[in-house]
């Protein structure tokens, strides 16, 4: 976007910034359609297009006369315009609102800003060995430092309202409340307020029917929680957790499989476990008997015999899929994380030669199971 308003204002053409915010965004997708799914991308444009649309009117709300105030007043109101638009796309995605943006912003858009001059500086000294090294290594502490800040800013009290669960639907329903605010304050179109309220009304009837059909929810979900067994049985808004606590420890494992799944499903953790009864690795959970193995076939079977509404296999136990047919008599086979590939690959065949339904999930993600 930047090239084109440089290259527009080199030849003495000023056009509207809406369309060379849209040139620039229709050149990117001609090389890859497909960064219009990106986060990124949508994050980006929502960002640029909020500042264009509402800063002004944001600025003009406060007039200051001392220079320095003004400058920081600026800085808020720039932050304020991105975070409008960006903020559906936040909740949709991500599940959290930074509620210290604005402070957090003051720093980062002055610093950020910095380090991308800097940058294109570094790139243009290139060449000249000694001097690229001294601004990599301002860069490299510069970066470091604003990272550092950023990851400061997240451990402070109430720096994050975490656990929002928005679908699509709300999601865009938020745009059109924000577009009939907008129209409603900036234009004087009183039809805005109507759509932003009728918009407003729509979403929370959305949010009340999820929790109600949360409320309601029996289900297990076995994770494809690389290279480590994860489970969880839901019932209601709580669930319980089966699988390796190695799992639990791993950030990535946390926040890009467990999380996002508890939140999207409304749960927390239950204050006791979720089922009827355990019987070392066998859950009963409203008559619907789950077996968990992951060792030699006869030790498993002797603590969990005989038929089996489902049969998890985990690790790397030695066994044949015509032997648990036989022991367990399982109406569907999962094979979680933990299984290595090649094993993975040895049993889904067996499973396929003896028409016995079987799940993959590192081939074909989590596997979920209704317990009504």
């Amino acid at each position: 976007m930047f090239t084109f308003i440089t290259v527009g204002k080199q030849i003495n053409r000023n056009a509207s910034i809406y369309n060379i915010l849209a040139a620039s965004a229709f050149c990117q997708l001609c090389y890859n359609p497909y960064w219009l799914w990106d986060v990124g991308f949508q994050l980006s444009y929502a960002a640029v297009l909020s500042i264009v649309v509402f800063y002004k009117s944001i600025y003009n709300l406060l007039f200051i006369k001392n220079k320095i105030l003004d400058a920081i007043w600026q800085l808020a109101a720039v932050s304020i315009a991105a975070q409008i638009l960006t903020t559906p796309l936040s909740l949709y995605y991500f599940h959290q609102f930074p509620v210290y943006f604005l402070l957090s912003n003051l720093v980062v858009v002055p610093v950020s800003t910095v380090v991308l001059v800097a940058t294109l500086v570094l790139v243009l000294l290139s060449p000249i060995k000694f001097i690229a090294a001294f601004i990599g290594s301002l860069l490299n502490g510069l970066i470091w430092w604003l990272n550092t800040f950023i990851e400061r800013m997240e451990d402070f009290p109430l720096a994050v309202w975490s656990g929002i669960s928005i679908n699509l639907a709300q999601s865009v329903l938020l745009f059109v409340c924000i577009a009939g605010i907008a129209f409603c304050l900036m234009e004087r179109y009183k039809a805005g307020l109507w759509w932003a309220l009728s918009g407003l009304l729509i979403f929370f009837l959305i949010r009340a029917v999820s929790f109600y059909n949360a409320a309601k929810q029996q289900k297990l979900i076995v994770y494809n929680a690389n290279r480590y067994a994860a489970m969880d049985i839901i019932n209601g808004r709580n669930y319980s957790y089966y699988g390796d606590a190695e799992a639990l420890a791993n950030t990535s494992v946390m926040n890009y499989v467990l999380n996002p799944s508890r939140i999207l499903h409304r749960v927390t953790a239950a204050p006791q476990p979720a089922v009827d009864q355990q019987l070392d690795n066998a859950l009963i959970f409203h008559n619907k008997k789950v077996i968990r193995i992951n060792q030699p076939l006869q030790k498993s079977v002797e603590i969990a015999p005989l038929s089996a509404d489902l049969v998890i296999l985990s690790g790397n136990p030695r066994l044949y899929i015509s032997d648990l047919v036989k022991a367990a008599k399982p109406s569907q086979i999962v094979i979680d994380g933990s299984v290595p590939a090649w094993k993975a690959r040895y049993w889904v065949r067996d499973c396929d030669s003896l028409q016995i339904a079987c799940h993959n999930v590192a081939t074909s993600g989590a596997f979920v199971m209704s317990l009504y």
